[in-house]
């Protein structure tokens, strides 16, 4: 900004390349509150704009997060679904070695195709759940018989699994169909 005076009366205010010439103090006074009044409205305007930016930022960081943790939710659905049906296949093989077949190497192929299921569950952290001679947890188990004891000690203890259940990262994927002790007397 540049002042000049001419014998106290005139003073030139330039400004964006605008030139005005005020012809007394008080208007020049006018002028300047003006000026001042303007200001504050562009800061006004400028911590609207920087707030709004601020705001509109967060805001894409928050949807950028949701859709990375939608991405991950949704792939660990696909890796639990693909596991659950591998161990209706497991299921299949133990229920055929528990008929105890005779040794032959078609029965050895058939072991390795189960070793390898065995090598997926344990890329995935997938971990069968110990039942038997455990206390009964709802958790984890589910009870589908229940045998009668003649010792209290052995009473809610799983004494029989009908089906294994099987955890992956904590998080039961299967519960253990499981027979459980009922003392009487």
């Amino acid at each position: 900004m540049e002042e000049k005076s001419i014998k106290n009366k005139k003073v030139k205010i330039i400004m964006d390349d605008d030139i005005e010439i005020v012809e007394d103090e008080s208007n020049f006074a006018t002028k300047v509150a003006k000026l001042k009044k303007d200001l504050e409205v562009c800061h006004q305007e400028k911590d609207d704009y920087l707030g709004g930016w601020r705001r509109a930022k967060a805001d894409y960081m928050n949807a950028e997060r949701d859709f990375a943790s939608r991405l991950e939710s949704a792939s660990q659905y696909a890796e639990i679904s693909i596991i659950k049906e591998l161990l209706e296949i497991a299921d299949g093989f133990d229920n055929a070695f528990a008929l105890d077949p005779p040794e032959s190497k078609w029965l050895d192929g058939v072991r390795g195709i189960r070793n390898q299921i065995e090598r997926i569950f344990t890329k995935y952290e997938v971990i069968k759940i110990d039942a038997v001679h455990s206390e009964f947890d709802p958790s984890v188990h589910e009870a589908v018989e229940l045998v009668k004891v003649d010792q209290e000690e052995d009473d809610n203890k799983v004494v029989g699994e009908v089906q294994a259940g099987y955890k992956m990262k904590n998080r039961v994927l299967r519960p253990a169909r499981v027979k459980v002790a009922k003392y009487e007397k």
